[in-house]
């Protein structure tokens, strides 16, 4: 399968811990500094021009993929179109936007 490029990118994160570990792109051997490294580790990762915290609010769509149950032997990608299941939380999301 060919994999998709899709330029700059920024990651936003309701997790401030997180968020400023990956700035300052220091990990150490914590449990969060080891998931830290293994982001900064993924391959792409490099076209990331943004590491920025949101409020959870604002952050829906996120909350709501980290508790669907995805077979982690399959690639999951939606490309154009959203999935039914998200888009109440898309329109919740885009609410927040400035």
């Amino acid at each position: 399968m060919k994999e998709q490029q899709f330029g700059p990118f920024e990651v936003e994160s309701d997790c401030l811990t997180l968020v400023n570990t990956l700035r300052q792109q220091r990990v150490d051997m914590t449990e969060l500094g080891v998931v830290c490294e293994a982001i900064l580790q993924t391959e792409g990762v490099e076209d990331c021009y943004a590491w920025k915290h949101t409020n959870r609010e604002a952050n829906t769509v996120a909350h709501t993929l980290a508790h669907v149950k995805i077979d982690l032997n399959h690639c999951n990608s939606w490309i154009g179109i959203s999935p039914s299941f998200l888009l109440n939380d898309l329109y919740l999301d885009s609410s927040h936007l400035a």
